[in-house]
């Protein structure tokens, strides 16, 4: 297998796409969902999801790295024609849309033998000065293009000359220093994507209200109290990101915003969603994790579109029975809040393929409520109070691959529980109160991983065959 370093990239090179997909594919732990912000720009829909960003990665399927002591190079092994992905930042034009593969510059850190201080095995990156943005600006113009990157480059304002670029539909401005937008940002009507995400903004000018072709606005890592009373004007808005900002209030304006598609206000200071969310009847994704929800507003239940829902972290102690109504509803996050019980309602919405309410206060599960999700793979019903499995019989785990009941109050596993529990590969009881496993243990010959720790459990006659 042939080898070669990773080679460095030109500075401004002809096409970069990373942004876009950066937007799309931002990983939020293992939820992921906000969508393919590219295709709701340029197509005003979604057909995927992804939870996955792959920006500046190697896949591990293609590459191996190897370092050699005596020379201290690092090199990759390329054993397919794929090339490195664009990491996002390089500060380019381009005219397309359509995300390009660009061959990248990696920085390793590595130990020189008897030394202690790392040495990195390629340059330190140059940083694009004020003079190199204005020149891409211009140039942007005079080709007509209607893409500009001016990501990682230390930006503390946006040159006033962005008015010119008027058929420019995509606008990225990641990691800079802005603490304001300028207010010629107005002049580009054609604007569909604009991403600021990891900057220093604490409004943004009233002038963003006339970009009333707007589909995609990423606000993420900014230092944001509110939400700007300008962003409820964008009434074309399909996907909107808030995340990791101050924000401890939605105003009943969020209604305004009726095409959305993909709402995130994850990692904000949110005590309460109006009555108005259930406005958002377009809504697939909703992201309202990690913030100091104590209620969900029954309208929600007006939100029928809905696929994902992330409630997680928050310090809800219940949940409106109008969840039932969210039919299409293929996950739901609720894990680590202060649940004491579930809607029966839930067992409606049919499509719903996790089931994870780790750390919570529950006791039961309505009746029959597993048995009615017929599309469960995973149920993490660890952390809280269960003194028995829930009601249901053997074919609330027919579909079932994994289940996790560790750390609760359960004193004994059901005979013939996993009867009908044909994909159970995985399943985890420790932590509890067990002193004794069911005479059909035999049968699980399915189970490759199976964690009965810190049990009473005595010594059983049948030997399990792994």
């Amino acid at each position: 297998m042939a080898s070669r370093r990773v080679t460095t990239p030109n500075r401004f090179p002809k096409s970069s796409s990373a942004n876009t997909e950066r937007i799309a594919n931002y990983l939020d732990e293992t939820y992921v969902p906000i969508g393919i912000a590219s295709q709701v720009a340029n197509e005003g829909c979604i057909s995927g999801m992804s939870s996955h960003d792959t920006s500046g990665s190697i896949s591990s399927q293609h590459s191996a790295l190897s370092f050699n002591p005596s020379t201290t190079a690092i090199q990759y092994d390329i054993s397919s024609t794929d090339s490195i992905t664009k990491p996002m930042g390089q500060l380019t034009c381009s005219p397309d849309h359509v995300p390009a593969k660009v061959t990248s510059q990696k920085h390793v850190m590595v130990c020189i033998p008897d030394q202690n201080k790392p040495k990195p095995t390629g340059s330190k990156r140059q940083t694009a000065n004020a003079s190199d943005v204005a020149k891409a600006i211009q140039k942007c113009k005079d080709d007509g293009r209607d893409r500009l990157d001016v990501s990682k480059s230390q930006l503390t304002q946006l040159p006033a000359t962005v008015r010119e670029l008027t058929n420019l539909r995509e606008l990225y401005l990641y990691q800079n220093k802005l603490v304001q937008l300028p207010g010629e940002i107005g002049y580009l009507l054609e604007l569909q994507t604009l991403g600021v995400s990891e900057n220093s903004l604490t409004s943004l000018p009233d002038s963003l209200g006339k970009l009333n072709k707007l589909r995609v606005l990423d606000l993420r890592h900014n230092k944001l109290n509110d939400i700007p009373a300008v962003v409820y004007q964008l009434k074309s808005l399909r996907t909107l990101y808030l995340r990791f900002n101050r924000i401890r209030q939605v105003g009943d304006e969020i209604g305004c915003l009726n095409a959305l598609t993909m709402l995130s206000l994850r990692e904000n200071k949110i005590d309460s969603l109006p009555a108005a969310i259930g406005r958002l009847t377009k809504l697939i994704g909703l992201d309202v994790s990690y913030n100091h929800l104590k209620c969900v507003p029954i309208d929600i239940g007006n939100c029928k579109e809905l696929q994902s829902l992330d409630l997680q972290h928050n310090e809800l102690k219940s949940l409106p029975p109008s969840l039932g109504n969210l039919k299409q509803l293929s996950r739901l996050g609720l894990r680590y809040n202060q649940l004491e019980s579930l809607p029966s309602t839930l067992a409606n919405c049919t499509q719903v393929q996790e089931l994870n309410i780790e750390s919570n206060n529950v006791l039961h599960l309505p009746e029959g409520l597993l048995s009615s999700l017929v599309n469960l793979s995973s149920i993490t019903l660890a952390r809280n109070k269960f003194d028995a499995f829930p009601i249901g019989g053997p074919m609330q785990f027919r579909s079932v691959t994994s289940l996790s009941m560790e750390l609760n109050q359960v004193k004994n596993i059901p005979y013939g529980i996993f009867s009908r529990a044909d994909s159970l590969t995985k399943l985890n009881m420790s932590i509890n109160q067990l002193t004794s496993l069911p005479l059909d243990i035999k049968t699980w010959n399915k189970i490759v991983e199976l964690n009965l720790g810190t049990n009473q459990v005595r010594a059983h006659p049948v030997t399990m065959i792994y």
